[in-house]
Formats: C-alpha cells, structure tokens, sequence
C-alpha cells in the first residue's frame, strides 16, 4: 500500500476532535467510506476549514497512517452552499448525507453507486429542487444495496426505514423541522 494518496470525495461529516481537529468522514468511488484525520482544520487560517463542509466535494491528499489516514490537503471541487437557501432545502440535504453516512460501510464502492449518490446530491442542490425525485432515487438506492424496497416494508418513509435498519434514530437537524 502506497503512503500517500489522493481521491476525489463527498464530505459526509465531521466531529471535532480535541482543540483544532476533525475526523472527517468521507464516501470516495477509490475508497468508498472512509474516515480521516484533518489535523488543525479548526483553526481560523486553515486551508482545509472551508472545503471540509458536509456536502461539498473535494480533492484531498491523505497520507496512510498506522491508525486513521491523515488529510494534509482538501481543494474544493464543488461546493454544497446552495442547500442552505432554505431550511427545508438545508433538513433535506443533511438528512441524505446522514442516510448515505449510516448506510454504507467503510469498505470498497462500486464506482455506479458512488454516481448514483452524487446524483441524489445535484437533485436536491439544483435551483428548482426537485426533492420528490431525490426521494424516489433514495428510495432506490436503499434496493441497490441489497434491501428490500420501502414498498415491501411497513415504513412510510425512507428515514424510518433508515433508522430501522442501522438501530439508531437519523438526527440529522430536527430543530430545522419545517412545519
């Protein structure tokens, strides 16, 4: 295995770690889920702090480490601040990243899958906004990883079954429930 690497990646979260570092957990076709250390990416001047958004897509240079691979470099590619125009807009995308987050495991992705997420990502970012669509292509990507479809369960939405299947609750901004 080389020592260090590049990939293209959708950012999917983050948590803080100690006083100025993250882990940042992203979803690459190379790597499929995979968590990294971003050292100092918390600091005002870091280089690395505004490309690390949930949502975006970037480049980023990792070095293998013996435990978590190390991020040293992240270059935005495409930035995902269009889904903050509106709070439904902004629930909607951040429940997709926490859907694809608990749904794949950290292990190879086939590279159709990693486009067919990227895909439900330009859904819900385009102007128009076409989330019923979005809604059908979660829908159908929950089938492609081998479970049985929502129609099949007794779940009235996506995020039930979600929840269902990995034992946990989503989170994923509740306090932004558009009513």
């Amino acid at each position: 295995m080389t020592k260090s690497f590049s990939l293209s990646c959708l950012v999917l979260s983050r948590i803080s770690v100690g006083e100025t570092d993250q882990v940042v957990t992203t979803l690459s076709a190379l790597r499929g889920k995979l968590r990294v250390v971003a050292k100092g990416s918390r600091q005002l001047h870091s280089t690395k702090r505004a490309a690390l958004e949930p949502g975006n897509i970037v480049t980023a240079h990792c070095i293998n480490t013996a435990s978590m691979p190390l991020l040293t470099q992240a270059r935005l590619t495409s930035s995902a601040r269009q889904a903050a125009t509106s709070l439904a807009r902004l629930r909607r995308f951040h429940q997709l990243l926490e859907i694809v987050d608990r749904l794949f495991v950290e292990e190879e992705l086939e590279a159709e899958l990693y486009e067919f997420v990227l895909s439900i990502r330009r859904q819900l970012l385009e102007p128009a906004g076409r989330h019923h669509q979005a809604r059908r292509q979660l829908e159908e990507l929950v089938v492609r990883l081998g479970y049985p479809s929502l129609a099949q369960t007794s779940h009235r939405n996506v995020n039930e079954y979600v929840s269902q299947l990995t034992g946990r609750g989503l989170h994923s901004f509740e306090y932004l429930l558009v009513k």
